[in-house]
């Protein structure tokens, strides 16, 4: 014979439950990053100068944060166990990765900056216009003295320029694997800022949260008489 639990003993969270408050704190973390700092991630997104400028990195961003958040968080539930198990109750360690996280984002924020002033510049002809360089120069370039001690305007301007007589000249100074290339590496650092600034305040925000709305216990087990 056995005699059920207490009826006041706090019940665990069912997975709906949990997975509930993950999506709307998730989305509430997310939703407000991107709305009050969206000119911002605007302002310093890789110029894509081919097909949709600032809009295609941007959305990129949100999509592969969303998503990768998202995951890295069910990873963590599910190797915590939903039942009352330490790491999904205990703060501590979620304000150690919210340090860490918080040191990794500053580290790959000033990383991309550097990369985007280092590979980006402005054609002479249209100074409005946002160009990214390559990672490497041509063959005849890099033999140049001159093209070498040049900054990257001066070296497209130096071929004939982008908008020249005869055309387009940035394969005179870049290979187009070199650009794209460098498009890639600015498109990977931009995402990986984003995606640690906004998980650091997903973190944080779960901290709150349990500190405010802690998870209850896992239910005490039925004690045998027998």
């Amino acid at each position: 014979m056995s005699t059920p639990a207490p009826a006041d003993s706090p019940t665990p969270q069912t997975l709906p439950q949990v997975w509930i408050g993950t999506v709307i704190a998730l989305a509430a973390v997310v939703g407000a990053f991107f709305g009050i700092f969206d000119n911002y991630l605007s302002a310093i997104a890789p110029a894509d100068d081919v097909n949709f400028g600032h809009a295609f990195p941007v959305a990129f961003a949100k999509y592969a944060t969303l998503t990768v958040v998202a995951l890295l968080y069910a990873a963590a539930l599910g190797a915590a166990g939903l039942q009352g198990a330490p790491l999904a109750q205990s703060t501590r360690r979620w304000l150690v990765a919210a340090a860490a996280l918080l040191a990794l984002s500053l580290l790959l924020h000033f990383a991309y900056l550097g990369a985007r002033m280092a590979w980006t510049f402005h054609p002479r002809e249209r100074e409005q216009e946002t160009l990214t360089a390559g990672l490497w120069l041509t063959e005849a370039a890099a033999k140049n003295p001159n093209v070498r001690s040049m900054d990257n305007a001066e070296r497209l301007s130096y071929y004939g320029g982008k908008y020249g007589l005869d055309g387009d000249n940035t394969h005179k100074v870049w290979p187009p694997t070199a650009i794209l290339a460098a498009r890639l590496l600015l498109l990977t650092l931009y995402v990986l800022t984003v995606l640690s600034l906004v998980t650091t305040l997903f973190v944080l925000a779960e901290v709150i949260r349990r500190r405010v709305t802690p998870l209850p216990p896992a239910a005490k087990p039925a004690v045998s008489t027998e």
